[in-house]
């Protein structure tokens, strides 16, 4: 039993899985205590949600293209639908269990969701283009993300085609982006926060073709540069955030803390056991974002309350990852590798 409840860490530091734990803590925050802040501590200490957000896009994007850029999975056919499906069954569980709850709390009058079949078509499949009302607010980025994986493979493949010119040509399209998107009112949708995911991406390019340009500076340098950087980000909200400020400098962030995480995995830095917490809190980010959603809207108390609303969500992503995603997870890949040697 103890086997089946423990989560495995890597044995070096994962900067970048300890990172995604963090912006999914830093989002819990905010939607608890952060937005009451305002005015009473200095803002460039108060990163908003919607900055956290981005930059666990811009994770996604990295880790995803690292898979691709690596040879984890193939830009061919048997490579995509690979992808394709190990992401539908690390996301989707968790997805549709957490939405029935939300939809049997709605029918019990717990909750209020608009019945409609557009509303439920999102709330069950993620069919959504622009921002749509869910049974739990925060599964707007779930959808987003979907979309993303969509399209990722084919930008990778585009990356790697691009030859010498991806740098020149991916960053200069990134800025294009910025420049069209960067004054954004509050959009929930891919062509809105793709620049993130393409900054990840771009970042995993580089990190596999060009190792050696990513060693410059120290690992503490990078990470001291990032959290300046997002200071900024804080500082501008809501004035300025909405402007370019916002995106540019989160982007700016981000690549510094990728940065920081490529001179660390080449370091190979033995986890302790701080980094093996914080990595568990990682493998665990999706299910934390996820269960919070659903807590805030099922029970006031959640909304005020933040060592309660974290350690329940913390608690809930622990044993619906070892007791259901995981399993799951298993058993569907082991009969796809099953089907494939048959």
């Amino acid at each position: 039993m103890r086997s089946v409840l423990r989560i495995d860490t890597p044995a070096t530091v994962d900067l970048s899985l300890i990172l995604r734990g963090v912006f999914a803590s830093s989002v819990v925050f905010w939607h608890v205590v952060g937005w009451r802040l305002d005015g009473h501590i200095w803002a460039g200490l108060n990163l908003p949600g919607r900055a956290s957000v981005w930059m666990f896009f811009g994770l996604s994007g990295y880790v995803i293209g690292h898979g691709f850029f690596s040879g984890r999975y193939a830009l061919d056919l048997a490579g995509i639908n690979n992808f394709y499906l190990r992401r539908a069954v690390r996301i989707l569980p968790l997805f549709w269990l957490i939405s029935l709850l939300a939809l049997g709390a709605s029918l019990l009058g717990v909750i209020a969701f608009d019945w409609t079949p557009g509303t439920l078509a999102a709330a069950l499949f993620m069919l959504q283009w622009s921002h749509v009302t869910y049974p739990v607010g925060v599964f707007w980025t779930l959808g987003i993300e979907m979309q993303f994986y969509l399209v990722a493979p084919f930008l990778c493949w585009a990356l790697v085609k691009a030859g010498r010119f991806w740098v020149v040509a991916g960053f200069g399209v990134l800025v294009l982006l910025l420049i069209l998107f960067g004054e954004q009112p509050d959009l929930r949708t891919l062509p809105g926060v793709i620049m993130f995911f393409l900054a990840g991406l771009l970042m995993a390019r580089w990190a596999v073709a060009a190792p050696e340009v990513m060693k410059s500076w120290t690992v503490w340098t990078n990470m001291a540069l990032g959290c300046v950087a997002l200071m900024v980000v804080s500082d501008a909200y809501p004035a300025r955030f909405w402007n370019h400020v916002g995106p540019v400098f989160v982007v700016v962030a981000l690549m510094l803390f990728l940065r920081a995480h490529v001179a660390m995995e080449r370091r190979a830095v033995p986890a302790g056991r701080v980094t093996r917490g914080l990595m568990v809190v990682g493998t665990l980010a999706y299910g934390l974002y996820a269960w919070h959603g659903l807590l805030l809207v099922v029970w006031m108390p959640f909304q005020e309350n933040l060592a309660l609303t974290y350690g329940t969500s913390l608690l809930l992503a622990w044993l619906s990852f070892v007791l259901f995603e995981r399993p799951v997870r298993r058993r569907v890949e082991r009969r796809h590798a099953e089907g494939a040697a048959g």
